[in-house]
């Protein structure tokens, strides 16, 4: 799955549970989404798994919570 759509996904959850969010630009760096003080980044299901996992600890000093979205197909026992 691409990572546009798991982004479009999980924004569309996002708004039917009436949450306010806030979007980056796709040129900006930083989370995907920021939640009520909780950031969440959205990957694909080509990810780097080592990128990711640098990625959110340097959010996790930033932020309250940190989310991860992914698609089902990526998460296996490698990854976790």
């Amino acid at each position: 799955m691409e990572e546009d759509v798991v982004k479009q996904v999980f924004k569309m959850y996002l708004e039917s549970i009436g949450k306010k969010i806030k979007v980056k630009s796709k040129t900006a760096a930083g989370p995907d989404f920021i939640v009520e003080g909780n950031a969440y980044e959205c990957k694909g299901s080509k990810l780097d798994g080592r990128g990711l996992f640098t990625q959110i600890l340097q959010y996790a000093f930033q932020f309250s919570r940190v989310g991860l979205v992914l698609p089902y197909d990526v998460i296996t026992l490698e990854l976790i």
